[in-house]
């Protein structure tokens, strides 16, 4: 039986907790998802570093959570200015 979490293994070694369905958000974690059950694995690997994913990964539970408000009632989702490249850059490349 499949588990409805994944650990997500940054570059640098930092492992997270993330449930399928959240991480299913980007389109990249959702193929690795998917082959990672077919094989029976638990753990998925991200380029990113751990500082990069985290914020990945909160704004994909902060997607999920607004996605289906209305624009005018969302909250802003802050980025630190000096990871804001970054992240932009994580989020291309994971199909967010």
């Amino acid at each position: 039986m499949s588990s409805a979490y994944i650990t997500i293994l940054s570059s640098n070694g930092i492992e997270f907790i993330v449930a399928k369905e959240i991480a299913g958000l980007s389109e990249i974690f959702k193929k690795q998802i998917a082959n990672a059950d077919m094989r029976g694995e638990t753990q998925i690997l991200s380029d990113f570093t751990a500082d990069i994913l985290e914020i990945v990964l909160q704004y994909l539970h902060y997607k999920n959570r607004w996605q289906l408000e209305s624009p005018v009632n969302l909250p802003k989702f802050q980025i630190a200015k000096e990871k804001a490249l970054s992240v932009l850059q994580a989020a291309i490349a994971l199909q967010i």
